[in-house]
């Protein structure tokens, strides 16, 4: 019985030692067909590891367009060389809205949730808790897709004075932020499909002015009419208000006026006619009754009792568009008083033709036998006059309403040469 038990164990050990015999060579067969494989097949395994490890990585980190469908389309209207660029980017930003909603793992029914109820009190990242119909983690999700929206801008340039073959270019910018989901990218449309343009000369509409010529010479300005220019059409003439027989005054239309849907105006800007038709202005025959008004006038606030008041110039300011407060007309040679005319302005020649005012000055001397007082020196106007074949129709003023008195503090000589600068001496 003990032989056989021994005899057992020994075969027990035989096969444990067989066994191990056995693993031994196959470990070391494998080894040696490990050996045997090429270095090339090696690399090839390593590069289909890196390859699918990068892979995975761009995956989840890709970035995506949302210059698609509709978002990838500009029209173009209008006419060659005025064109504009039609761009709607609600399809973009929709695709921007379902892109970071996927890209935060919002829940699609809770994104279109936000959608349809237009909450736009979530997109506010300073109050990111402000609505309570969404769970925390729903909000902080959507407070991510913010962050990101408010970095990423749409924009198309150039949109107008586009012509046919122009480039137009849409741009999505991300501020260069890395983790932002959405693709930074360019896309660029030629300009296609823009009307045609007439091209018509600038002369069919400036050729229809007329310009007629009031008040004096030396002192004149241009009333314009057209029968094809809308009234109110402002044109810009040079030294107006200052015109004298003879002249060639310069009219110089608006750019408006060439702005036509589907016209290329072509030529001048500009039209000239000759000064005719204005009058002498010295020739004015009663002067002696008009300071007899001014006189008057005078008197009735420095009466002869107190003062004694002499007469000392008259001067005459014809009525005219220059003032102080014109423009600038941009010449090769200076820049010159100008005045913006009306066409049509049917009320132009009313108020400027022959209308004058005079000043007279006066020194008005307080009467003080116990003391010296300075004289003190009076300007009396009279507006609204006007000339009527040389004489000024003083007789129908209301000096209520047309005539005033100013003490002026300065010197007489210095008076004088005001007066006689922008005025003509009458008397």
């Amino acid at each position: 019985m003990s032989e056989n038990k021994d005899d057992i164990q020994q075969d027990k050990e035989k096969q444990v030692k067989n066994t191990k015999l056995s693993e031994n060579e196959t470990v070391s067969k494998v080894a040696s067909k490990i050996h045997k494989v090429p270095s090339q097949t090696w690399i090839g395994i390593a590069l289909v590891v890196v390859v699918l490890v990068a892979g995975t990585y761009f995956y989840l980190n890709r970035k995506t367009s949302i210059l698609t469908g509709e978002a990838a389309n500009v029209k173009f209207s209008g006419y060659d060389g005025s064109g504009s660029a039609i761009y709607d980017t609600t399809t973009a930003n929709l695709n921007m809205f379902h892109t970071l909603a996927k890209k935060v793992g919002l829940d699609e029914s809770v994104a279109n949730k936000l959608l349809e109820s237009g909450d736009t009190t979530l997109w506010n990242s300073t109050n990111p808790y402000s609505s309570y119909a969404y769970t925390s983690d729903q909000r902080d999700k959507i407070i991510k897709m913010v962050q990101w929206a408010k970095e990423t801008k749409v924009d198309i340039e150039p949109t107008s004075h586009l012509s046919n073959g122009d480039k137009v270019k849409v741009t999505v910018d991300t501020s260069n932020d890395k983790n932002n989901p959405i693709k930074a990218e360019t896309k660029t449309f030629k300009v296609k499909g823009l009307k045609s343009v007439k091209t018509k000369s600038t002369n069919s509409l400036l050729s229809s002015i007329k310009a007629d010529f009031v008040g004096f010479d030396g002192y004149g300005a241009v009333v314009l009419s057209s029968n094809k220019i809308k009234s109110n059409t402002t044109f810009t003439v040079k030294r107006n208000g200052s015109l004298s027989n003879g002249q060639t005054v310069i009219v110089k239309a608006p750019e408006s006026l060439f702005q036509e849907d589907g016209v290329k105006y072509v030529g001048k800007r500009t039209v000239k006619f000759k000064v005719r038709g204005l009058s002498e202005f010295t020739k004015i025959s009663n002067v002696d009754e008009v300071k007899k008004v001014t006189d008057s006038v005078v008197k009735d606030s420095y009466d002869d009792d107190h003062y004694t008041v002499t007469f000392i110039n008259l001067y005459a300011f014809p009525n005219s568009t220059k003032t102080k407060d014109d423009s600038s007309y941009d010449s090769s040679s200076s820049a010159e008083i100008t005045s913006q005319v009306e066409v049509n302005d049917h009320t132009a020649k009313k108020i400027l033709n022959k209308r004058v005012k005079v000043i007279a000055l006066y020194q008005c001397q307080y009467v003080d036998q116990e003391e010296d007082n300075k004289p003190e020196y009076v300007e009396v106007t009279i507006s609204n006059l006007k000339d009527q074949n040389n004489v000024l129709n003083i007789d129908k003023i209301n000096t209520d309403d047309d005539a005033s008195h100013t003490s002026v503090n300065k010197s007489l000589t210095t008076i004088q040469h005001n007066l006689a600068a922008d005025g003509i001496k009458l008397k």
